[in-house]
């Protein structure tokens, strides 16, 4: 009998979208479009977004809002304090100097706290393609340019980090980050088996699991450190693009060498329905101990300067060898 998980896509939204941070692997529709004919005010220039908007942005930026968390770790990476970011959790707060900075709410059902966002006087906000319909009540009633920014997999990191360097003036230390991600990523590469490990790749809530598709995010950090994503289902999941509905039948099947599970939820919580399954436990993947908990901020909704932490975190379970860890789906 085939196994397959699927999620109700309200819970998978806001699994992806927890604290206002806005998951990159959700389809939403994009915000309206601009006027055609935009007159591009002195001092400003025209920015093309990830939603395709031509946005008048002012010259160099010096009060940006962040409505998402990668683009607050950027700016501060760059030596740019943005004057407002979106509030999550104390302990997904990052770096340390982001603690001083003034958080608003940022809520999936009624976007950016308008009052909050007013009250800092920001001449740029930049929000998640998750928050994409708001965009125009912004920018009507605030009077504020609005940038749609995504990160979908490892490359667009660096773009990303470029873009924003070039907006605030800071390039030269945006090639700097970039260059040592890029020294360190090939560093970490280095004494990694030659054989691509095999991995399976999961996000599971305590009531379902889906898969990620090579082309998310998780896939491309798996992909960097020569780790090869399988894809163990048959159907694309209709309300996300990077991920697909779950078939333990068809991880069996494949038997990966490695597998992860980034968890929204108690990882324990999470796991339970899978350490009850006979397949399960029959999976090599299970019974060598190379089953790992990963963090759904780092390797799935928070994409960013960070991610060489997820490159080392994921080096350690490729070159681990098997049974050497405790397994988390255990």
């Amino acid at each position: 009998m085939k196994i397959v998980w699927t999620l109700a896509p309200a819970l998978m939204c806001a699994a992806l979208t927890g604290c206002g941070t806005g998951g990159p692997a959700a389809v939403t529709p994009a915000p309206a479009e601009p006027p055609a004919e935009r007159t591009v005010p002195a001092g400003a220039r025209v920015v093309t977004d990830d939603a395709q908007r031509k946005v008048s942005v002012p010259e160099k930026p010096r009060r940006i809002a962040c409505a998402v968390s990668f683009t607050s770790e950027m700016l501060l990476a760059l030596g740019v304090t943005p004057v407002l970011r979106n509030k999550v959790n104390a302990e997904d707060v990052f770096p340390k100097e982001a603690e001083a900075v003034p958080t608003f709410d940022v809520d999936h059902g009624s976007g950016p706290n308008l009052e909050q966002l007013a009250a800092a006087t920001p001449d740029l906000v930049l929000i998640s393609p998750v928050f994409g319909r708001f965009v125009q009540t912004i920018e009507t009633r605030l009077k504020v340019p609005a940038l749609v920014l995504k990160i979908q997999n490892y490359g667009q990191v660096a773009e990303k980090l470029r873009l924003l360097g070039g907006l605030t003036g800071t390039e030269a230390r945006a090639e700097e980050v970039i260059a040592a991600m890029e020294a360190e990523r090939k560093s970490l590469l280095a004494g990694l088996p030659e054989k691509k490990t095999r991995v399976l790749a999961l996000f599971g809530t305590p009531q379902a699991f889906l898969g990620f598709q090579p082309d998310s995010y998780m896939g491309s950090l798996i992909a960097q450190m020569n780790g090869e994503p399988v894809v163990a289902g048959s159907e694309a999941n209709k309300e996300f693009r990077s991920m697909y509905n779950f078939s333990l039948e068809m991880a069996v099947s494949l038997d990966p060498d490695v597998i992860l599970i980034a968890h929204h939820g108690k990882p324990g919580e999470v796991s339970e329905a899978l350490q009850n399954d006979p397949a399960w436990k029959n999976l090599r993947a299970v019974k060598e101990k190379r089953v790992h908990a990963v963090s759904e901020r780092l390797y799935v909704t928070n994409p960013g300067p960070r991610a060489t932490e997820a490159l080392r975190e994921l080096r350690g379970f490729f070159a681990q060898p098997a049974g050497a860890s405790a397994d988390a789906g255990r």
